[in-house]
């Protein structure tokens, strides 16, 4: 064969950024000799030539690069901008490392994972409480709520308080806001409460929510109770009447609490299982519209995609400002009493109405 030199380089055709080029390579054809000859009459060029070796080496080093960046994808820090979704060791940091991915997908700062204060239970609030504060398993309800630190909400919500109504009627409670002293009451600073309007009249404020729950979840205190509820600061709830409504519900289940076709904020009801599921797959799941969105919305469509069932129930919320509603007693909640004065006609009809 007459003497040839070939070079090829991998920089003149296109390639991933991630694999770096390799060198040219250069190799020579040269005058076979009689062996050479021989081999090749036989056809095993292919298994004795220098130069199938070459190529094959080639091959060997593109096929390493390749299987390297794989493993940088899968395992490295930065894989796909996100936090890695591995290693947790606790329910707490389950939900909160994925609400965080929540909010991170929104822009949220950084003082998403603040640790709620909490209110002060009773031993007699607690039962399935064991000597050393643990319990056996879950128990009770645990109920929150978000207000403004400043107007007519922030008194609705003290007014609340006072009476130890509401939220504070649970087992345990937590109140978030954008500071943490909303004295008398201590809250859980989650930052800036401010929403866009919406053009349905009401709010895009599902990042604010998941800043909430990613506190509380950071905390860890949910995994104690059978039931987490969320209700707005103008709903006129009975913790008592929503027992009631749960006799038959499995908490161990996932399940959610709404009143019809759509989940309506001014109360929501999760099971146990229902947060555990929204905890360890919601941020992989649910990541569409978070800032474009109402979090009763955003809530509803996601527990859809995660599986968690809807539990309808019609005597869950009654949606209303007329007080005279507020005697039927099979209702757990009336909304919206947004002023002190009609939220205690309300409650006081109601607490003279209970079924």
């Amino acid at each position: 064969l007459t003497k040839k030199v070939y070079e090829q380089s991998c920089c003149s055709r296109p390639r991933s950024p991630a694999i770096a080029c390799m060198p040219p390579i250069s190799f020579q054809l040269l005058p076979l000799s009689a062996e050479q000859t021989r081999v090749l009459s036989r056809g095993k060029i292919f298994q004795e030539l220098s130069m199938p070796k070459i190529r094959i080496q080639y091959v060997g080093a593109g096929v390493l690069a390749a299987v390297l960046v794989l493993i940088l994808m899968a395992y490295g820090p930065t894989s796909l901008g996100r936090r890695p979704l591995v290693g947790r060791q606790t329910h707490g940091d389950d939900f909160s490392h994925g609400v965080l991915e929540f909010a991170e997908q929104g822009h949220a700062r950084n003082t998403f994972g603040a640790s709620p204060a909490t209110g002060q239970r009773t031993q007699a609030h607690v039962p399935n409480q064991v000597a050393n504060g643990a319990q056996t398993h879950p128990s009770g309800m645990l109920c929150w709520l978000v207000t403004m630190s400043e107007g007519v909400e922030l008194e609705l919500v003290k007014d609340h308080y006072g009476h130890k109504r509401s939220v504070f009627a649970c087992d345990d409670y937590v109140v978030f806001s954008d500071t943490t002293d909303l004295s008398p009451i201590v809250a859980t600073d989650i930052g800036a409460l401010r929403s866009k309007r919406a053009p349905w009249g009401g709010w895009y404020n599902t990042l604010v929510f998941l800043h909430a729950w990613g506190s509380l979840a950071k905390e860890g205190k949910f995994a104690n109770f059978q039931w987490v509820v969320k209700v707005d600061a103008d709903s006129v709830f009975f913790p008592d009447r929503l027992w009631a409504h749960l006799h038959d519900a499995a908490w161990s289940k996932p399940v959610y609490l709404k009143g019809g076709k759509m989940l309506l904020g001014a109360i929501e009801v999760f099971s146990n299982a229902a947060v555990h599921a929204f905890a360890k797959r919601g941020a992989r799941v649910c990541t569409e519209d978070i800032e474009v969105s109402g979090e009763d919305g955003f809530i509803n469509s996601c527990m859809g995609q995660l599986d968690v069932h809807a539990s309808i129930d019609h005597s869950l919320l009654k949606s209303t400002t007329n007080v005279q509603d507020c005697t039927d007693g099979r209702f757990v909640a009336f909304h919206p009493f947004v002023s002190i004065q009609s939220f205690d006609a309300c409650f006081s009809l109601a607490a003279q109405n209970t079924v």
